[in-house]
């Protein structure tokens, strides 16, 4: 048990050294990086993904019915309280 501890410790402490000396940066550009490129591929892809969908309904002869409202995956609607 002691061992997580101060594992856990040593990982709290990293967060004050890299305040320390001015290193924040490098955590927090790759986060955002991240956050920006997440974004910007949804909304690329998001209108490619809905022509694909378009297409392949067509090609293989099937009734697309589109969402009426929000709903999760499976179909299923959430409860309105």
């Amino acid at each position: 048990m002691n061992g997580i501890v101060h594992g856990f410790g040593g990982f709290l402490r990293a967060y004050g050294f890299m305040l320390r000396h001015r290193m924040a940066w490098m955590f927090l550009v790759p986060a955002l990086l991240w956050v920006v490129l997440a974004y910007g591929l949804f909304t690329l892809l998001e209108a490619p993904a809905a022509w694909f969908s378009a297409w392949l309904a067509e090609r293989l002869g099937v009734e697309v019915v589109p969402r009426r409202g929000p709903t999760l995956p499976g179909g299923i609607r959430p409860r309105r309280s």
